[in-house]
């Protein structure tokens, strides 16, 4: 019975695969897509993003991480730095 098991381990051994684990990084979303997310959230329209071409503004302003928390946290000081935008989005973000 022992020569039978260390011939089945055997076997195994030689045709048994190991997984291999692939890292898939999921795709980070652009400044500019986070921030026009979240303005249309604040009730802000595409129309009125456009008008001041706001978004392209943004993306041209902003150095910061692309997620959704540090793009909230930058609005107050790009409205400041860009008075004809903070004008669109008074009263809303």
């Amino acid at each position: 019975m022992n020569w039978l098991k260390k011939l089945w381990n055997w076997i195994i051994r030689k045709t048994s695969t190991t997984p291999t684990l692939a890292v898939v990084e999921e795709p980070k979303e652009d400044p500019g897509q986070i921030f026009k997310r979240l303005c249309n959230q604040a009730g802000v329209g595409d129309n009125r993003l456009e008008r001041v071409n706001a978004v392209e503004l943004f993306v041209a302003w902003y150095s910061g991480e692309a997620d959704e928390q540090s793009v909230l946290s930058s609005i107050k000081a790009f409205k400041l730095a860009h008075p004809g935008v903070a004008a669109k989005l008074s009263g809303k973000i």
